[in-house]
């Protein structure tokens, strides 16, 4: 049997690189793509939990009929707020998901700070100086879109 000459298999070795580097290159941008869009249905499969959950909590809150109730369900809104406020603080939503969350915390806590027996109520539950972290640190933040008006300018959809 004879074997390819040194020079045969460095020219054939190149050959294989030369064509085989356009595959692996796309390879890599296809997988790269993937990643995108897997982590981008990720942040709204979150943002879709998250909602249903505010959802279902002021659901709770508004059907509450007595004192305690409502103070229970205000005590598992806040510690719902507090994950939110996590999770954007940890920047695990990406795009629009991320951005859709911190427009609805910042509603949120303008509510919040209109609402004095709600305020008073999330306040009342302050245990230590680490109690609703994240919650401050969002609020620290947005403080300008907290305490904004610019919304208010805003032009109303007409419809059609």
């Amino acid at each position: 049997m004879n074997w390819p000459s040194s020079d045969n298999i460095q020219y054939l070795s190149g050959l294989a690189a030369i064509v085989g580097l356009p595959f692996a290159s796309f390879a890599v941008l296809y997988a790269a793509k993937q990643l995108k869009l897997a982590r981008a249905a990720g942040s709204g499969t979150s943002l879709l939990t998250l909602t249903e959950a505010f959802r279902e909590n002021w659901e709770r809150f508004f059907k509450a009929s007595d004192e305690t109730t409502q103070t229970f369900v205000v005590a598992e809104l806040a510690n719902l707020l507090e994950a939110a406020c996590a999770i954007h603080r940890d920047r695990v939503l990406y795009g629009h998901s991320k951005k859709v969350l911190e427009i609805y915390l910042v509603g949120i806590f303008r509510l919040l700070q209109d609402n004095d027996q709600l305020r008073q109520r999330l306040l009342n539950l302050l245990q230590t100086k680490e109690t609703f972290e994240n919650i401050r640190h969002f609020m620290s933040k947005h403080k300008a879109a907290i305490n904004s008006d610019a919304w208010i300018a805003l032009p109303v959809p007409h419809r059609i």
